[in-house]
């Protein structure tokens, strides 16, 4: 349980630091939990702060090789 909020707090932590020094950000999104958690904490966190930047992912999809791009 320590684990899992030592790594909330510092998603937390990451964040500010990221939305306040980037114009563009940009998360490559695989599918998977981990990258689908990080894309939810990232735009609940955009919302709940009122941040008006964008925030880019990009989607992998393996067979066929395929990068698609999308901006929320």
């Amino acid at each position: 349980k320590k684990e899992v909020l030592a790594s909330m707090f510092m998603m937390l932590y990451k964040s500010d630091f990221i939305f306040s020094e980037f114009d563009n950000i940009y998360v490559s999104f695989s599918g998977g939990k981990d990258s689908g958690l990080l894309l939810s904490l990232l735009l609940d966190y955009r919302k709940r702060k009122g941040i008006d930047k964008k925030l880019v992912f990009f989607i992998r999809i393996l067979k066929p090789s395929i990068l698609l791009l999308h901006s929320m």
